[in-house]
């Protein structure tokens, strides 16, 4: 089976096994990630030029069962005609199958499900498995799941254990969250709006533990900016979180889970400040949400 996430920068590709899914948290066997920009659609508003539909080609050489693909979109200006006559081009015999929220299996807690981006549904949807997985000495009631790409969401997701039912959709549920620029968006806008301001780029985040305070260059001046009101921003929802969730049957820290392009750069920041945080990093969380969808439908 071949999953696809969408998102507002990069497409993203997964190839898993069509076994069933049982407990196990699905890893993709093999992964592509095309980066698109979606306000610089070319070749008729086709989301993909010929190099970049050459790349996926390539990658999709010698896989078996590919004949099955299912389509997350969360890039606005995205047409899913076009989307899929590209695909079509690519796997001509293969179907081709857009998800929508309602086929997302997990509870929604907010004031308009339908509208709630389709990787945050499944993301969250994919936590819940990945901390079955862990094998955590706690049972977890809640979780705090971060997707770190062009924009950062920051949700959280809760377990209902009284539920007697082994459906996710039944014991899981999606209760909101934040979203707020992510580390590219807040260099890109500096440098727009203040001509004088230099884009930053994302390797200098890198770097963070070499810089001093207070910053003694622009450059400099502005990473540290980005990072600690991202970093701060975090930390003030995790907190709230925390909170609201203090009389909870574990009375312990609740996991934090990283996901997105940039999920091991902010990550790896966090951790810098707040070492004694439940942080987990996992790359593909969109992925395998789309995985966990198609595979209970089955």
């Amino acid at each position: 089976m071949i999953a696809v996430d969408i998102g507002n920068t990069r497409a993203k590709f997964g190839y898993f096994s069509c076994q069933p899914l049982q407990s196990r948290f699905p890893t993709p066997m093999s992964c592509i990630r095309i980066l698109h920009g979606k306000n610089k659609y070319q070749n008729n508003g086709n989301l993909f030029d010929a190099r970049k539909l050459n790349l996926i080609a390539d990658w999709l050489q010698n896989k078996q069962n590919c004949n099955n693909w299912n389509i997350a979109i969360t890039a606005a200006n995205c047409n899913p005609d076009s989307l899929i006559d590209n695909f079509i081009s690519l796997a001509p015999n293969s179907n081709f199958n857009v998800l929508t929220n309602d086929n997302i299996p997990i509870n929604s807690n907010v004031n308009s499900p339908t509208k709630i981006g389709i990787d945050r549904l499944l993301d969250a949807l994919a936590a819940t498995k990945f901390i079955e997985n862990k094998s955590l000495p706690r049972i977890i009631e809640t979780i705090i799941v971060i997707d770190a790409g062009t924009a950062i969401t920051i949700d959280v997701v809760k377990i209902n254990y009284n539920s007697t039912s082994t459906s996710t959709s039944n014991y899981a549920t999606f209760e909101g969250g934040a979203i707020l620029a992510g580390l590219k968006t807040l260099s890109v806008t500096l440098n727009h709006a203040i001509n004088k301001l230099p884009e930053i780029n994302i390797a200098d985040f890198n770097s963070i533990e070499n810089l001093t305070y207070p910053a003694k260059n622009t450059e400099s001046a502005i990473v540290i900016g980005i990072v600690g009101s991202l970093i701060s921003t975090i930390n003030f929802f995790v907190k709230k979180v925390e909170t609201t969730n203090s009389n909870e049957s574990n009375n312990q820290q609740i996991p934090i889970i990283f996901t997105g392009g940039d999920a091991q750069i902010i990550a790896n920041l966090y951790a810098r400040e707040f070492p004694n945080s439940c942080l987990s990093i996992a790359p593909d969380l969109t992925l395998a949400g789309i995985a966990i969808t198609v595979f209970q439908q089955q």
